[in-house]
């Protein structure tokens, strides 16, 4: 009788136990200890910014193009007509087209202002790719921190 109730207390561990166990690689491991950092998140965060700061502020220094297209079209319709004189009905309509197109460039010549947000930025961008690499060869364990 003692082994009638140990039978299915021994299935079920047999069962659990005969399922396949998923193991996790050390990349696997790697990228998710990372993605659960948050020095190493802010660091990326505050490098992905100021590197899209120094890309806003190189565009102010490259040139610029705009191109406007423009159709229009508008009709007159006219009639007359007399009541009790039907000759001198008048009946006419008339289209009026019109087109434009406009192309218009311009290259910054001299914009010190710009050239000093552009130099700022870049300035600004390598400590922030420096902490993100720290962070990183922080949690890897490396030696030598490598790029984002």
């Amino acid at each position: 009788m003692k082994v009638l109730r140990k039978l299915p207390l021994s299935a079920a561990l047999a069962l659990a136990l005969a399922a396949p166990a998923q193991a996790q690689s050390l990349v696997e491991l790697f990228e998710s200890a990372r993605s659960y950092d948050a020095a190493y998140q802010a660091a990326k965060a505050q490098y992905e910014a100021s590197k899209a700061k120094a890309d806003q502020a190189l565009a102010l220094l490259l040139p610029t193009s705009n191109l406007v297209l423009s159709a229009n079209r508008s009709g007159l319709d006219y009639s007359t007509s007399s009541p009790g004189v039907p000759a001198t009905n008048v009946n006419f309509t008339r289209w009026f087209s019109s087109q434009s197109a406009a192309l218009t460039a311009s290259q910054p010549l001299f914009r010190p202002a710009n050239l000093a947000g552009y130099s700022q930025s870049k300035k600004t961008t390598e400590p922030s790719a420096r902490t993100a690499c720290f962070c990183r060869a922080r949690i890897g364990g490396e030696n030598q921190p490598s790029v984002l």
